[in-house]
């Protein structure tokens, strides 16, 4: 068991509601005084003077989170006091703090149906001189010691390493009759910083991915490899393609199984895929459910039988529950405490007519559509149709759960406004008959406020009608001490900023926020760093949060850096913070150092444009504007889609704005595979004076095939530069185009994309550079940002 007596950070006038007594009544629990035997109320006094009459009282037989709550109750609780209470699992005379079921329980006139509080609910119960904490083995009990020391007594663990042990000499307990079933079976605020142990079961999470182990009473099991997105590791492509293309979806009269899901409706994809279920679960330890949903495609069959019940159930669900539960059915003699668990997502998440989930399926409901807004309240077409969707699977299911994003996916560093809806949100899906939450946040280390969020999550997820301000407002207090009134101003801020701008998105770029706002953040900061500037641990800590800003202002440096110097320092600057904070990656795909890197070079070539005259360079942007088509098959190379006579005419149209974040977001959520993009290129005609005519890519996501005038010129793949796919997606290109360029006309360009996984596609300004002399590698990009496109 880790000591944290070393790591207690108190703090005071943080607001916190304590119901310790001291001497007199506690309004606070009066709504839990009801059903008690009048002749056992009356105060108790649990400590006085530093000194305590109570036994900790446990049995001889109890659970390892039942001794281990017992041992965290005995630990605060001299914290708070100065009294360390015995723990004895014999019989004992005088008060006593009964901690699970005992003998020493049995013989207090209290009522408790254990059956009914399940795993992990409890009550907390004055009986006489005695207080009861007990609850279900597996957590219950040793969460009735951790609400106890939270409701009762004011504790809070905001991080691993921060919490608030009030300090009391005298412990007073007004007549306690408290019980507690979790409205959630299963919480997990998915984010690096939730992971420890501790943290984790002080807060009454259960997170499948936090470090709990048998002491803490374990957590949700599942197989971590196969948690979701599993139909092709139940029928293997590879294994049976070749032989067996009925197996997979009939898409505009083709099998296929690049970029699609499976042929729900064929009886050997359901003995395959129950096969490999039973093999999953026969060797692997115990898991409480195992994943068996679709692909992060589209690709969903058309054949006969698949369509006929696509048609049936209105809803591409209905083909996907119908397989689900005829795995349940296969598998639920062999193992009776396994769900089946699969995806509501994208195209299924509309709930079918007819046909209702097994027992032992848990259906996990996905809102990638909507974020950061309040899902009861907010006005869009998209919240609108999730309100539906989620209103009409909470009649159907009995064990949904909600699959939730609460992070920026496309960078976890820079500013996300959804702090005002964590809770909200949580309440909304537990009215809604929600019985599990796994929020998405970050999966590494550092990322914008992280450990607030998880906190709020945590508190939130075991509270669902918690006061999200006052929680938040404890945090910053005990977090950042005096620094916390510019934080929370700088927090308000951005919230309303991009409530008024409706400006917000889980794949916002840099981009999103305009320059005064920023301006007026870094000044925010400034006032919050100079607050704490004699406290070095909380300084340290808003040096981290600043990072937010630093990465606007940097990848933003024209307006915000515009002297190199600047720009260069505030590089090393954010380079320094992030090595101390152990930052590594931005983004699920995007390295930290690789990025560092970029922005090194970036300096380099900025500085040396200084050596070109304006006379040798040029600078032209493409227009933004693309048509556009996807081509799941591969068939564009074959049926020549970059040649000048093909018709593009009925090809949709999308941007490469900067922000708009590619194919994904413009239409194509969670499409992967090849898509095409075409537009015609004018190039002046004194162009032809150049040199060198550049083709400058700003990224693209992932594999990049260029083609001009109806020939291949160029290709930017991980084949050809042997970068990884989470490198190549961010790396801008260029190529000498001008051999290929037709002067004084339209050119057609066009450019095939691969993408393996998240949004894909082009999703930065293409720009033509002319120059007189090659510049260097590192100078394009400042090129284009010197021109002022």
């Amino acid at each position: 068991m880790k000591t944290i007596g070393s790591r207690i950070n108190l703090y005071a006038g943080a607001g916190l509601l304590l119901v310790v007594l001291l001497g007199g009544p506690c309004p606070s629990v009066e709504e839990e005084v009801e059903g008690v035997d009048p002749e056992v109320q009356g105060n108790i006094t649990l400590a006085r003077g530093g000194q305590s009459d109570y036994t900790i009282v446990i049995d001889r037989h109890c659970s390892p989170s039942e001794r281990h709550g017992a041992e965290e109750l005995q630990m605060f609780l001299e914290q708070i006091c100065g009294a360390k209470l015995p723990i004895s699992r014999v019989k004992v005379t005088g008060p006593k703090i009964v901690v699970g079921r005992s003998k020493a329980l049995d013989h207090l006139p209290v009522d408790i149906d254990f059956g009914a509080l399940g795993d992990e609910g409890f009550v907390i119960k004055t009986v006489g001189p005695h207080l009861v904490l007990a609850g279900g083995p597996v957590r219950g009990t040793m969460y009735a010691c951790y609400e106890f020391l939270d409701k009762y007594l004011g504790c809070r663990w905001f991080t691993p390493e921060v919490s608030h042990i009030p300090h009391h000499e005298t412990i007073i307990l007004p007549t306690i009759d408290y019980q507690k079933i979790p409205a959630l079976e299963y919480r997990e605020p998915y984010y690096f910083e939730a992971r420890d142990g501790d943290w984790a079961a002080r807060n009454r999470i259960n997170a499948f991915n936090a470090d709990l182990e048998q002491q803490h009473g374990g957590k949700i099991r599942y197989l971590w490899w196969a948690a979701a997105h599993t139909f092709h590791g139940l029928v293997s492509p590879d294994k049976y393609f070749k032989e067996h293309p009925e197996y997979f979806p009939l898409i505009d009269g083709k099998r296929t199984y690049q970029g699609a899901q499976l042929c729900l409706t064929n009886s050997e994809v359901v003995k395959i895929a129950t096969e490999t279920v039973r093999d999953w679960l026969r060797t692997n330890p115990p898991v409480d459910m195992v994943s068996v949903s679709q692909m992060d495609t589209g690709g969903y069959c058309e054949c006969e039988k698949c369509r006929a019940l696509t048609e049936r159930e209105d809803s591409l669900a209905g083909p996907v529950l119908h397989f689900v539960n005829q795995i349940a059915d296969n598998i639920k003699d062999e193992f009776p405490n396994v769900a089946i668990h699969t995806l509501a997502y994208s195209a299924t998440r509309k709930p079918p007519k007819h046909v209702r989930p097994r027992p032992n399926v848990i259906v996990q409901l996905c809102n990638i559509e909507c974020y950061g807004r309040s899902l009861r309240t907010w006005d869009s077409e998209a919240y609108r149709r999730y309100r539906e969707d989620i209103a009409g699977w909470s009649k159907i299911c009995n064990r949904l759960y909600v699959w939730d994003y609460v992070t920026n996916f496309s960078n976890y560093i820079i500013p996300f406004a959804n702090l005002y809806s964590l809770q909200p949100n949580i309440k909304f899906f537990v009215d809604h008959n929600v019985k599990g939450i796994f929020a998405q946040g970050d999966t590494f280390r550092g990322g914008e406020f992280a450990e607030l969020r998880s906190y709020i999550l945590a508190r939130s997820l075991w509270n669902p009608d918690c006061d999200w301000r006052r929680e938040m407002d404890e945090f910053l207090a005990a977090y950042y001490g005096d620094a916390a009134g510019p934080i929370r101003h700088y927090i308000d801020l951005l919230h309303q900023k991009v409530q008024e701008d409706n400006i917000h998105s889980i794949f916002a770029s840099p981009e999103y926020l305009p320059t005064e706002i920023i301006r007026r953040f870094d000044d925010l900061f400034d006032e919050a760093e100079a607050a704490v500037a004699d406290d070095p641990v909380r300084l340290r800590r808003v040096k981290k949060e600043r990072l937010s800003i630093e990465y606007l202002k940097i990848s933003r440096h024209m307006e915000l850096l515009p002297a190199v110097q600047e720009y260069e320092a505030a590089v090393e600057e954010f380079a320094r913070v992030a090595k101390d904070w152990g930052i590594t990656m931005f983004s699920q795909a995007g390295y930290l150092d690789r990025k560092l890197q970029q922005w090194r070079e970036d300096v380099q070539g900025y500085k040396g444009t200084a050596t070109i005259s304006e006379s040798e360079i040029g600078v032209l942007p493409l227009g933004v504007e693309w048509r556009f088509a996807t081509d799941s098959d591969d068939i564009g190379t074959a049926e020549k889609w970059f040649a000048n006579a093909f018709n593009d005419s009925q090809w949709v149209l999308v941007s490469s704005k900067a922000g708009t974040g590619g194919w994904g977001p413009q239409g194509f959520p969670g499409y992967t595979g090849f898509g095409w993009y075409r537009q015609a290129v004018g190039v002046p005609a004194e162009w032809a004076r150049y040199k060198f005519v550049y083709l400058y890519f700003g990224a693209v996501d992932e594999d990049a095939y260029i083609y001009l005038n109806g020939e291949p010129v160029y290709e930017h793949s991980c084949a050809s530069t042997g970068l990884a796919p989470e490198v190549i997606w961010e790396t801008p290109f260029a190529f000498d185009a001008k051999s290929h360029l037709k002067f004084g006309q339209d050119n057609l360009l066009s450019v095939r994309v691969y993408n393996r996984v998240a949004m894909g596609g082009i999703y930065l300004p293409v720009y033509l550079i002319g120059a007189d002399r090659a510049p260097e590698a590192g100078m394009m990009k400042a090129l284009v940002e010197k021109s002022g496109h």
